[in-house]
């Protein structure tokens, strides 16, 4: 059986298809709180400085608890 951890580490990268900035702003104007006015990247899409992940495999499934930015 394959078991093991891992972690990777990924900067200055880029999640394509979401602006979750955007989104998050959306959703507290939805709720009537304060809006910044941002408008949506086109295309929608979330920069970041550091994405890291840990995670373990045990018989061969890959568990991914901890992701962070």
């Amino acid at each position: 059986s394959l078991n093991g951890k891992g972690s990777i580490e990924i900067k200055n990268g880029s999640f394509t298809g979401v602006d979750v900035r955007y989104q998050i702003n959306r959703a507290s104007s939805l709720l009537g709180k304060e809006n910044a006015n941002i408008q949506e990247t086109k295309p929608p899409q979330t920069q970041f400085n550091q994405l890291t992940a840990k995670f373990n495999i045990k018989n061969g499934v890959l568990d991914k608890n901890h992701l962070h930015q």
